[in-house]
């Protein structure tokens, strides 16, 4: 069997693959950082011919995806004796067929040698010294030796072995559990609970309530306190704290193993919330380690150590040794300096409540005609607290979160999710109005609904929209929750819409939806959104559509805009009619003529549901009369709410543009390639027309289920016959 042929990787070269598979083996007999594995990549490929190879982050992430699944990428460095014995033994190995493999050499392999940290053997393990030399002839390498799994099983049963025997135990003949074991045990039980603690440990609760009953107390606190009490990041600044008085070396090795060493102890027990930011820091120093690190409230005397370090170090080659943003470290040595940053503990009077002045503050409060802010508020409690005495009471925010509790007021946090929701009505209110929205619009709105003196900029419109791209990158999907405000509306819309069923007494083959689609033919991928508010779409399209339904499943004829007349169109039929406009969109001018047109094939008494386009509102407000004596309600959906109460973008809408934009592809493959049509790269109306037609016969009929769960989803349950007749 071939070694090699099992790790080549699809998709690259042949030589770029043996290059791939090399750097793999050098990398997986060290324990190298990203950083050295990026400088062998960018030696080996200059070496082989590549010389504008550049081993970028990009490049090691692909590289690590690829070999990550294949043992332990990134290993602890295993002694050079074993190296020599497992290397020397495992090249003996021979091959007998494709199942079987010679493993007698495993057993010669003293149990004390082997490394407690691998958990398989790698068949092609080479001596560590010799790795930088070694020419690795790329083309002989599917003629070495393969292992099988019985070989590694082996071998990791004398690892397992030898995890054992190398540790002198105090355990006594016919004892399952160690003393130090039980200790443990029965210590995070009087923690916790004998539920918890046998849950945690895997033991019999009945076992941890005897070991409880006959411990020996004094030998449990006499373990017990062998282990530090003092939390692993005070430590660790204590240590920073010695370091910098006595001058001592620190790199980042040196760092980086001493914060290993302090949590090592703590990784199985239960983290404190001040001990929190250390564990997300040392996550900075894990070199295998490809995820974000979360944002880390760093402690005061952090901060003033690193400040006192400025003195000794640069900032730059602060912020490289501890993995801290330079800016940071700026800021925390400017502060030190003016005597601002320090360690203060915290004061009872920082958490004084008088009843007599809550009081006072609260009538003032409830007096002003206009509602003061919080910054009012703060500044009129801690007058009226320096007034009785006391001094240095500065009401805090935190003080004015516990005063509105106490109250009932709504905290700040509670007024600007209250205020976003506003402006997100308003957002997707015109996004389903099918405007554009820009940045300058969304800061013009914003300082209209927060306070007077709030000057948003468009740092803070970027950020908002980051905030809420589930909702305005794309049209947001059914399960998507949104603002409060919105969902109230669409309560209210649904109550009103079953209000007018009771009273009209219509079915689902009486309610019409209908919605606007673009359409675009072009072969780039400029149309994908790449904004963080979705645009329209109706400004630059070549066509539009309008798919419209009824309840009962059936598929209307679509109406299709278009920019210039069909001449070679004879006769509309009963899948298509064509409308012709400059932009090809509906307008006011328009809009009349396909509702006209679209009710040919309706039952009357209808109720027709459509969003807050401005042709819609133009339609039921110019033709009321019309309407009326048609009998024909327009429910035009609440702005915003197109995502739960449109029954088209559950599926029909998508499926339509899918089937054309098939139609397009296939037209674009057979015509675009041609030296006949090399200059016609953009389809005519006709053929528009010819796609549109075929997906709506495609979709008649396989989508009708689907249309009539889709307005089921939407809230428009209504039965599908009359029972009276």
């Amino acid at each position: 069997m071939n070694i090699y042929s099992e790790v080549l990787r699809s998709g690259l070269k042949k030589q770029v693959r043996l290059i791939d598979y090399k750097i793999y083996l050098w990398s997986s007999e060290r324990n190298v950082s990203k950083r050295e594995i990026k400088e062998y990549a960018r030696k080996v490929f200059v070496e082989e011919g590549f010389t504008d190879f550049k081993a970028s982050d990009g490049w090691y992430r692909r590289w690590f995806k690829r070999w990550k699944k294949d043992s332990t990428l990134v290993p602890k460095k295993t002694d050079n004796v074993n190296n020599k014995r497992l290397t020397s033994e495992h090249h003996k190995c021979k091959i007998l067929n494709n199942d079987e493999c010679i493993s007698n050499s495993s057993s010669k392999i003293s149990n004390n040698d082997v490394d407690e940290s691998s958990q398989s053997i790698d068949p092609l393990l080479i001596n560590q010294n010799e790795v930088p030399s070694v020419n690795i002839n790329l083309n002989e390498i599917a003629c070495l030796p393969t292992i099988t799994e019985d070989c590694i099983k082996e071998i990791n049963g004398l690892h397992n072995v030898s995890k054992y025997n190398n540790k002198i135990t105090n355990k006594k003949k016919g004892e399952r559990y160690l003393p130090h074991f039980k200790a443990e045990v029965v210590s995070y039980a009087k923690k916790y609970s004998i539920k918890e603690a046998a849950f945690f440990y895997k033991v019999n609760k009945g076992t941890v309530s005897d070991w409880i009953r006959n411990s020996n107390q004094s030998s449990i606190e006499k373990i017990n306190n062998n282990k530090s009490e003092i939390n692993p990041d005070e430590e660790f600044i204590k240590w920073l704290k010695d370091v910098r008085q006595k001058d001592q070396v620190l790199d980042k090795n040196i760092l980086a193993n001493k914060i290993q060493e302090l949590i090592q102890p703590f990784i199985k027990s239960e983290i404190s919330k001040s001990s929190q930011w250390f564990f997300n820091y040392s996550k900075r120093f894990d070199n295998d380690s490809l995820e974000k690190t979360p944002n880390i409230m760093y402690p005061t005397a952090f901060k003033i150590e690193l400040a006192l370090f400025c003195e000794t170090f640069s900032k730059n080659e602060l912020s490289d040794l501890f993995k801290v943003d330079r800016k940071r470290i700026r800021d925390w040595f400017n502060l030190f300096s003016e005597g601002k940053l320090k360690d203060i503990k915290r004061s009872v009077n920082n958490y004084l409540t008088d009843e007599r002045i809550d009081k006072e503050i609260w009538c003032w409060y409830d007096m002003q005609i206009i509602k003061p802010t919080h910054k009012q508020i703060r500044k009129k409690g801690a007058e009226l607290y320096n007034q009785a005495g006391y001094t240095g009471i500065k009401c805090s925010p935190g003080w004015f979160y516990r005063w509105c509790k106490r109250y009932g007021l709504a905290t700040s946090h509670h007024s600007k999710t209250e205020k976003h929701g506003i402006l997100l009505e308003w957002l997707l209110s015109e996004l389903d109005n099918n405007k554009n929205i820009t940045y300058a619009m969304i800061k013009e709105k914003a300082s209209e609904l927060f306070e007077p003196n709030f000057k948003p900029s468009t740092s803070w419109a970027i950020r908002f929209s980051k905030k809420f791209s589930k909702l305005l990158q794309k049209i947001p999907d059914f399960n998507t929750k949104l603002p409060n405000i919105l969902e109230n509306k669409i309560n209210q819309f649904r109550n009103d819409f079953i209000n007018l069923a009771f009273e009209k007494t219509f079915f689902n083959y009486n309610l019409i939806a209908f919605d606007e689609l673009p359409l675009y033919f072009t072969s780039s991928d400029s149309l994908i959104s790449k904004n963080l508010i979705r645009k329209s779409g109706f400004e630059n399209c070549h066509a539009s559509i309008i798919i419209s339904c009824l309840g009962d499943g059936t598929l209307l004829p679509t109406a299709l805009f278009l920019k210039t007349p069909l001449e070679d169109l004879v006769s509309e039929n009963d899948t298509v009619f064509v409308i012709v406009q400059s932009n090809a969109v509906i307008d006011n001018a328009t809009v009349f003529d396909w509702f006209t047109k679209m009710l040919r094939n309706i039952n009357y008494p209808a109720v027709v549901l459509c969003d807050n386009f401005e042709p819609h509102i133009y339609l039921k407000q110019f033709y009321n009369d019309y309407l009326k004596e048609n009998n024909i309600d327009i429910l035009q959906i609440p702005g915003g709410c197109n995502s739960k109460l449109q029954p088209i973008l559950f599926g029909l809408a998508e499926k339509f543009k899918n089937e054309i934009e098939n139609q397009w592809s296939k037209w674009y493959e057979d015509n675009v390639w041609s030296s006949a049509n090399i200059c016609n790269s953009a389809p005519i109306g006709s053929d528009i027309y010819r796609w549109v037609k075929e997906a709506h016969e495609n979709l008649k009929d396989n989508m009708k289920e689907q249309i009539r769960e889709s307005f089921i989803k939407a809230g428009y349950n209504l039965p599908s016959y009359d029972i009276n007749n």
